[in-house]
C-alpha cells in the first residue's frame, strides 16, 4: 500500500469514526491514541513513529513547564510542542475559580488567530474532573476537533486544558491523548509549584520566627537593628541592607544599622543619601523600586535614583516598616542588582517580615534599660553570692564613689558694671537750657553734653558792674573828704565786687557742660527737664568707657571660706546664655553687703569688651572653681554644717 493510500484511508477512518457536531467521551486517552494509531501505521515503521511522537511530547512538555514559574510562557511552549504532532490551531487554559472555571481563559495560537472561544469554553465546561471531553466543530469549510481535559493534580488550583485541532489523518483518540498528557503533566507541575511555594512559605515563616527571637535577645536597640540588617542581607542575598527608624522629635528617619560593605565604608555623604532615601520611603508609605515599575513613579523616587547614579547599587528596593495598626515605625532599604527585583520570593519574604519584625524592634526599644541600669545589673551580677556579700560589695562601691574627687564650685549671682565711670553734675545753680545727648550715645572726650541758660548770669554780671562802679565813687568821695576809714571800707567793697565779677565771668564762660572722658552715656535723659532750675551738684549724666568691664559676683557668706583671689570664674549672662566668659577673680571686697535679703561678699572679675556687646547692668550667674573635693563632702558638707549650727557647736 502506498503512502498516499494510507493517508486517504486514515482520513476516511478519522471521518467515519468522528462525526462533526457529535460529542463523545474518551475515558483513557493514553491507551486509545496508542492502540488506535498502531493499526493505522500499517507497519513496524508506523509504530516507531508513534512511539517517537509519544517520547517527544513526554520529554519536552515537562521541560517547558520547568523553565518558568509563570503559566503564560509555559503554555505557549506547550502549544508549540503539541502543534508538532497535530495540526493544533488553538490551546486554551481555563483556571478553576470558586464558582467554576474562569470565563476569561488564557488562549495561545501557534499559527493564526482563531475565534473558537465559545466551543472551547463549552467543551471545557463539559469535561468532568476525571473524563476527557471531545467535540467536533465545522466552520467555513474547515473542521476541527476540540478536546478538553481536566487538570486534577491540584483541585484547588487546577482547571481545564482545551485544544482545537484541524481534522487530518490523526485520530480523535490520538489528539485527545496529546491534550490529556499535557493536562496530566501540567497538573503535576502545579502540584510541584504549590508544594515548593508552601515549603518556601514555611521556610520564610521559620526564618521570621528565628529572626524575631534573635532580635528579642538583643541587649540594646542598636544591636537589634544590626542583627536585623545582617540577617536580612543573608536571607535575601542582598549584599547591603540599611535600616532606619523614625525620630519622635524631628519626625525624620534616622539610619540605625547597615550591613555588608556599608558598615565600614559609609561616609557622611553616603549616610545622608541613605537617610534621604529612607525618608522618601516613609513619606510615600509604600513599596518603592528603582528602576521604577511605571513612569508615574519616576518623579517621586529622586533619592533612589541618586543612589544608583552614585554607584552604590544598580537596583534599589525600599519598604516601610509598619506596626499592626498600620502606623509607620521606620523603613529599610535594599541596594543590590537586577536579580533582587526579579525574585518574587525575595519580595514576598520582605513583605512578610514587615509587620512582625517592626513590632519586635519596637518592643526591644521599649524594653531597653538605660545605660546606668545595665551597668549596675552587670556589677551586681559580677558580685553575686550571699546577701551579706552583696551588701558589703555595695557599701564598698558607695564609699569608693563618695571618695572620688570632683570639682567644687561656688555659685552666685553676678552683675556687669564698667571698670571706670564718671558722674557729670551741674557746676552751679541755674536753668538747664539744652541737652544734646541721650542714654546709649557714644561720646568722645570734651564733647558737649548740655548747655546752661545764660540770661540770669548776664543780669547778675550787669548788677555786679553797677555795684562796683558805685563803690568806686564812694571811695573817691571819702578820699576827697579825708575820711580815711570810710574810704577803706569802700575799697573793701570794691574788692568783693571784683571777686563777684570774676565768679560770674567764669560761670558765663562755662555755661557748656562737657564730658571729661570718652565712653557711653549710661544715664541722663534730660530732654523733658529743659528749662527746669538746677541746684549745684545735681547729677546730669553718667559716662563710662565700655572697652573693659567688671563682673561683680555675689559670693554667699557661707562659701566665702572657699574663695580666694586668682581662682577661675565662669560667667554666663542672661543675654548670652549660649556663651560663657572665663576669667580670674582679681579682688574680693572685705566687707559684706546685703543683697536680696542675704549677706554676700562682692568679688570682681574683669573682661575685655572690644566689640561692645557687654553692656552695664547685665545679670547672670557665676561659678567659681574652688578646687577638687571628695564627692561625699560636696554632697553632705552643707547638711553637716547646718546640723552643727543647730546644735550650737
Amino acid at each position: 500500500m502506498s503512502d498516499h493510500a494510507t493517508t486517504s484511508a486514515s482520513e476516511a477512518t478519522a471521518q467515519e469514526s468522528f462525526v462533526v457536531g457529535d460529542r463523545a467521551e474518551v475515558t483513557s486517552g493514553f491507551s486509545e491514541f496508542i492502540v488506535d494509531s498502531l493499526p493505522q501505521a500499517g507497519s513496524r515503521a508506523g509504530s516507531g513513529n508513534v512511539a517517537a511522537h509519544f517520547l517527544t511530547v513526554l520529554r519536552q512538555l515537562p521541560l517547558c513547564l520547568a523553565e518558568s514559574d509563570d503559566n503564560a510562557p509555559a503554555l505557549k511552549k506547550m502549544a508549540e510542542i503539541i502543534g508538532r504532532v497535530g495540526k493544533l490551531d488553538c490551546l486554551a487554559w481555563f483556571e478553576r475559580a470558586q464558582d467554576g472555571l474562569s470565563s476569561r481563559p488564557e488562549v495561545y495560537f501557534p499559527d493564526k488567530v482563531l475565534d473558537l472561544g465559545h466551543e472551547l469554553a463549552e467543551t471545557a465546561g463539559a469535561a468532568s474532573s476525571r473524563m476527557t471531553e471531545t467535540c467536533g466543530v465545522s466552520r467555513d469549510g474547515t473542521s476541527w476537533i476540540v478536546v478538553a481535559s481536566p487538570v486534577t493534580g491540584v483541585p484547588a488550583a487546577g482547571g481545564c486544558l482545551a485544544g482545537a485541532f484541524q481534522i487530518g489523518r490523526e485520530t480523535p483518540a490520538w489528539l485527545a491523548g496529546q491534550i490529556e498528557l499535557a493536562a496530566l503533566i501540567l497538573g503535576h507541575s502545579l502540584t510541584d509549584r504549590n508544594r515548593i511555594a508552601a515549603e518556601q512559605e514555611l521556610a520564610a515563616a521559620a526564618a521570621i520566627i528565628d529572626l524575631a527571637s534573635r532580635l528579642e535577645r538583643a541587649s540594646t536597640f542598636s544591636q537589634a537593628c544590626q542583627i536585623l540588617a545582617d540577617e536580612m542581607s543573608r536571607h535575601t542575598g542582598c549584599p547591603q541592607v540599611a535600616i532606619g527608624t523614625l525620630d519622635s522629635e524631628s519626625g525624620s528617619c534616622h539610619l540605625r544599622a547597615c550591613s555588608g560593605d556599608l558598615r565600614t565604608t559609609l561616609d557622611t555623604v553616603e549616610r545622608s543619601s541613605l537617610e534621604a532615601a529612607l525618608d522618601e520611603i516613609v513619606i510615600r508609605n509604600e513599596r518603592t523600586v528603582w528602576p521604577p515599575e511605571s513612569e508615574t513613579q519616576r518623579l517621586g523616587l529622586m533619592t533612589h535614583r541618586r543612589l544608583v547614579e552614585d554607584g552604590i547599587a544598580t537596583c534599589v528596593i525600599g519598604s516601610p516598616l509598619r506596626n499592626r495598626d498600620g502606623s509607620v515605625y521606620g523603613a529599610w532599604l535594599f541596594p543590590g542588582d537586577s536579580t533582587l527585583v526579579e525574585s518574587q520570593a525575595t519580595s514576598r519574604f520582605i513583605l512578610a517580615c514587615e509587620y512582625r519584625l517592626a513590632e519586635t524592634l519596637e518592643l526591644v526599644k521599649r524594653a531597653q534599660r538605660p545605660a546606668w541600669k545595665r551597668t549596675l545589673d552587670q556589677i551586681l551580677k559580677t558580685a553575686g553570692g550571699s546577701p551579706r556579700r552583696t551588701a558589703t560589695f555595695a557599701t564598698v562601691m558607695i564609699a569608693g564613689l563618695l571618695a572620688i574627687p570632683l570639682p567644687h564650685n561656688v555659685s552666685g549671682k553676678c552683675e556687669l558694671q564698667p571698670v571706670t565711670r564718671r558722674f557729670i553734675a551741674a557746676p552751679f545753680a541755674g536753668t538747664l537750657d539744652k541737652t544734646l545727648v541721650e542714654p546709649g550715645d557714644v561720646v568722645v572726650a570734651n564733647q558737649l553734653l548740655a548747655r546752661m541758660d545764660d540770661r540770669e548770669i548776664k543780669l547778675e554780671v550787669a548788677g555786679a558792674d553797677a555795684e562796683h562802679h558805685r563803690a568806686a565813687k564812694e571811695r573817691d568821695t571819702h578820699l576827697a573828704k579825708q575820711d580815711i576809714a570810710s574810704a577803706q571800707l569802700a575799697r573793701y567793697e570794691m574788692e568783693r565786687l571784683q571777686l563777684r565779677q570774676r565768679l560770674l565771668t567764669h560761670r558765663s564762660e562755662n555755661l557748656e557742660i562737657r564730658t571729661p572722658i570718652p565712653g557711653l552715656v549710661i544715664a541722663g535723659d534730660l530732654k523733658r527737664s529743659e528749662g527746669i532750675p538746677l541746684a549745684t551738684g545735681d547729677t546730669l549724666f553718667e559716662i563710662a568707657p565700655i572697652d573693659r568691664m567688671v563682673v561683680e559676683v555675689a559670693i554667699p557668706e557661707t562659701d566665702i571660706a572657699f574663695v580666694a583671689t586668682g581662682q577661675e570664674v565662669s560667667v554666663v549672662l542672661e543675654g548670652f546664655r549660649g556663651d560663657s566668659l572665663t576669667g580670674q577673680l582679681i579682688r574680693v571686697h572685705p566687707r559684706s553687703e546685703m543683697k536680696d535679703d542675704e549677706h554676700v561678699f562682692i568679688g570682681e572679675v574683669e573682661f575685655d569688651n572690644p566689640d561692645g556687646r557687654l553692656l552695664p547692668g547685665m545679670h547672670g550667674g557665676a561659678s567659681i572653681d574652688s578646687g577638687l573635693e571628695p564627692l561625699g563632702w560636696i554632697i553632705f558638707h552643707r547638711p553637716y554644717e547646718a546640723f552643727l549650727f543647730w546644735m550650737g557647736w
